[in-house]
């Protein structure tokens, strides 16, 4: 299950950043109010597989989702990575770099996030 919870947080953080995650090509994105070319978080050109983990992990794990998602356009996920009851806290927990760490589907619907009104 631990992937399908990663399949599930990226789409939650594309959502979040208004960009698909692997798009390769610039593009514009609707409503931002810079109004610059951009490419997915994850992309890299080409399609090799070192390449893409090293951005991931560059993402994910160096520059964390806190300082990734700060001014995004799309979903807002307010909070702190650990604070128990934010989208980003919850988005933290499906996107954990170890497998073993990431949230478990039943946890994660039971997350203060999903239950608020």
């Amino acid at each position: 299950w631990s992937f399908d919870i990663w399949s599930l947080g990226s789409i939650l953080l594309e959502m979040s950043l208004g960009t698909p995650l692997w798009l390769s090509y610039k593009c514009r994105v609707a409503n931002d109010e810079s109004n610059r070319p951009g490419t997915g978080l994850f992309a890299v050109p080409g399609r090799d597989p070192e390449k893409i983990m090293a951005r991931q992990a560059d993402a994910l794990r160096h520059r964390g989702l806190s300082a990734v998602l700060r001014n995004a356009p799309g979903v807002p996920l307010r909070g702190e990575e650990g604070d128990g009851c934010s989208g980003l806290d919850l988005l933290s927990q499906m996107m954990a770099w170890d497998p073993t760490e990431r949230i478990s589907p039943h946890a994660a619907l039971r997350h203060l996030w999903l239950l608020e009104d």
